[in-house]
């Protein structure tokens, strides 16, 4: 596999999923994978807001929308931080990518901090089980992976016994199901990082079912084919796709 070039340890996005994922174990993949998913929904909190923040302050978003594309440059970096700290109303969506990006290069007790600020603003915007998958990444931030687990399959639980999640409307059944797939892929990467083969297969065993990518007799409730061709998406690494990764994982965990 391609290796990341070391002064861009984690790049954002759809590419920073792909190539993280399918990366060569020595980079400890599993973990900076969780904190990609992290950071993907660190940014759908941050786009909840989006509409409201351009229309309140249009000439302050453009500056650090500007500012954020060049990230990779230090001093504009920096910059941005200055302009995020002078403007909360900015918190919500810039504060997230400043944290996502601040993972990337081990800067965790920053990075918590944007992020605590983040999920402080977000407050009363969404679900909170958004927060909740969002506020389990401060734990893998602090290194609490046995917790972060913990929390991860309590969200889990909590995800399943919603009734009225499932029995939404399609688009925002969508939009549950969403969350449901990336927190399973987050169970799967914290089963391995902590070594368990049996918690891992499952997690990968319950993706596999639910994206209609085995033979199952009839579909349970949490079969959601659009949400799961979304999370593939997110994953593809040229030819090597989720579906791929996931075959490979169960053979080496054979």
């Amino acid at each position: 596999m391609t290796k990341l070039e070391s002064e861009d340890p984690l790049p954002f996005g759809r590419v920073a999923l792909a190539k993280i994922f399918f990366l060569d174990r020595s980079t400890n993949r599993s973990k900076i994978a969780i904190y990609a998913c992290s950071g993907i929904f660190m940014a759908i909190l941050a786009m909840y807001q989006f509409g409201r923040l351009e229309g309140k302050s249009p000439s302050v978003y453009r500056e650090a929308n500007a500012m954020y594309a060049k990230w990779q440059d230090p001093q504009v970096f920096n910059k941005l931080e200055k302009l995020v700290s002078s403007h909360p109303e900015l918190q919500t969506k810039f504060g997230g990518l400043i944290a996502q990006r601040l993972l990337s290069i081990g800067e965790t007790k920053r990075a918590t901090a944007y992020m605590t600020k983040s999920l402080e603003r977000a407050q009363g915007l969404i679900s909170p089980y958004y927060t909740r998958f969002s506020e389990t990444t401060l734990l893998i931030a602090d290194d609490k992976l046995m917790i972060a687990l913990k929390e991860a399959k309590q969200l889990k639980s909590d995800l399943e016994k919603d009734a009225f999640l499932w029995e939404q409307m399609y688009s925002q059944k969508r939009s549950g199901g969403l969350l449901y797939a990336y927190n399973l892929i987050r169970i799967a990467a914290l089963e391995r990082e902590l070594g368990s083969k049996e918690g891992e297969k499952a997690a990968w065993e319950e993706i596999l079912s639910n994206a209609g990518w085995s033979n199952m007799e009839e579909p349970v409730k949490t079969y959601d084919p659009n949400a799961y061709a979304t999370l593939a998406r997110n994953f593809q690494s040229g030819s090597f796709s989720l579906l791929d990764y996931i075959k490979q994982r169960k053979k080496e965990l054979e």
